[in-house]
């Protein structure tokens, strides 16, 4: 594990974050390597799924409802098989 000293923090963002921290039941190391392994990782390439654009933002509101019926009954569990 390497070091990492942290100068010239103004005392309102130190506070933020010990605030954050303390709410989010970590200490102020935890949350600040959190906060750090978050952003690297948003920032990192990943895998970009491009398949399903064309069907973005195209439902109306009664496509949706529609499919929202349908699938609702869909989930349902059929309790003769599963009981």
């Amino acid at each position: 594990m390497k070091t990492l000293t942290l100068r010239g923090l103004d005392f309102d963002t130190y506070k933020q974050i010990r605030e954050r921290a303390s709410a989010s039941g970590n200490s102020m190391n935890r949350y600040i390597l959190k906060l750090l392994h978050d952003e690297i990782q948003a920032d990192s390439p990943g895998m970009d799924h491009h398949d399903l654009d064309e069907f973005f933002g195209s439902w109306d509101d009664t496509t949706f409802n529609h499919v929202m019926k349908t699938t609702t009954k869909q989930r349902g569990i059929d309790l003769e098989i599963w009981s």
